[in-house]
C-alpha cells in the first residue's frame, strides 16, 4: 500500500473514457522448424491504465497540487479506487510516463478534462473460487445465483453511485 492517497475532494476517474492494457509475463520464442515457445518470466507486471478526470477549475488546481507535491512530480505510487471487470477496487498506481505524466484540456473557462497514463502495481481479478462459480455455475445452484447476484449489483448498482 503507497503511502499517499488520491484526495477525497477529486473525483474518481471517469468510465466515458477508461482503458485497461494488461501486460503479459509470457515470453514468445519462435524457431525455425516447429511450435513456438511460450514461458512466463514474471509473476507480476504493472498493468497500464488510461483515465480521464474531468475537473472544474478549483479540483484542477488541487489536481497540479497533488501531482507536484504529494506525487514529487508524478514518480511515487498512490493508492487510488479505480475499476476493473469485477467491480471497484483499490489500487497503487504511478504516473507511467513523469516526462508527459498527463494531457489537459480547457473545455472552458471553468471546466478542464484529463488523461493520464498511469501504471498499477498489482494486477487484480476474480479470485479462483468466484471464477469456477461464475464459470462452471447454473441458473439452478444457489452459490451462483448469490454471487452472481452479488456481482450484479455491485457493478450495477454500488459501483455507478461510487462513480
Amino acid at each position: 500500500m503507497a503511502d499517499v492517497q488520491w484526495p477525497d475532494k477529486l473525483p474518481k476517474p471517469s468510465t466515458k473514457r477508461y482503458e485497461i492494457r494488461p501486460r503479459s509475463s509470457v515470453k514468445r520464442t519462435e524457431f525455425s522448424a516447429g511450435y513456438a515457445r511460450h514461458r512466463r518470466v514474471y509473476r507480476d507486471l504493472p498493468d497500464i491504465f488510461v483515465m480521464t478526470w474531468e475537473f472544474d477549475s478549483v479540483e484542477f488546481g488541487l489536481f497540479e497540487g497533488f501531482f507536484t507535491h504529494d506525487l514529487d512530480d508524478g514518480m511515487k505510487w498512490f493508492d487510488m479506487d479505480h475499476y476493473i471487470g469485477a467491480g471497484t477496487t483499490e489500487g497503487e498506481f504511478r504516473f507511467a510516463n513523469p516526462l508527459e505524466p498527463y494531457t489537459a484540456i480547457n473545455n472552458g473557462q471553468y471546466d478542464f478534462t484529463v488523461t493520464a497514463t498511469l501504471e498499477r502495481l498489482e494486477r487484480k481479478v476474480l479470485d479462483q473460487a468466484s471464477y469456477e462459480v461464475l464459470r462452471d455455475g447454473d441458473e439452478a445452484n444457489e452459490t451462483f445465483v448469490e454471487v452472481s447476484s452479488r456481482l450484479h449489483q455491485y457493478l450495477h448498482e454500488t459501483m455507478v453511485t461510487n462513480f
